[in-house]
């Protein structure tokens, strides 16, 4: 009888030590879609769609959803063809999607190559002499310095 009594004790003071705990650092549990709100998408790929592309496709609406800003999204594939999107505390459902659904850009730019022409990164010029010998240079030399960072 008394063991229980003193398990019982120590169970309601770690009770009492986590309650004031979680009161003096006034944390707030996160919540979810169904509690705090927020936007639930679903957006649905042509019939026949590789799962694989499917999975590149959640994959790379992970990495724009996170850069986002949006804590603990939910992304996963729904049903044959369907991506589930749900994102908790977002109310800009407009902002959200075009995140979400633009397309990826890759451009191409011609490389310049004037800077290649500066007499300062030009190769250097060497000369091989035998030992003993000294070369002497009649053309003027630039130095540059450059500050200690």
């Amino acid at each position: 009888m008394a063991r229980r009594i003193i398990t019982l004790v120590i169970v309601m003071l770690l009770a009492y030590g986590g309650v004031a705990a979680i009161v003096a650092t006034h944390s707030t549990p996160e919540l979810g879609l169904d509690l705090k709100g927020g936007t639930s998408v679903i957006l649905r790929a042509p019939d026949g769609t590789d799962p694989d592309v499917l999975e590149k496709a959640v994959e790379i609406m992970r990495g724009r959803i996170e850069a986002f800003g949006v804590q603990e999204p939910e992304i996963s594939i729904s049903g044959k063809n369907g991506v589930l999107v749900q994102l908790p505390g977002v109310t800009d459902r407009e902002r959200a999607l075009e995140a979400i659904g633009q397309t990826g850009v890759l451009s191409f730019r011609p490389v310049i190559e004037s800077f290649l022409r500066s007499p300062l990164l030009q190769p250097a010029t060497t000369t091989t002499t035998a030992p003993g010998e000294t070369t002497v240079s009649s053309e003027p030399t630039t130095t540059t310095t450059f500050p200690p960072n």
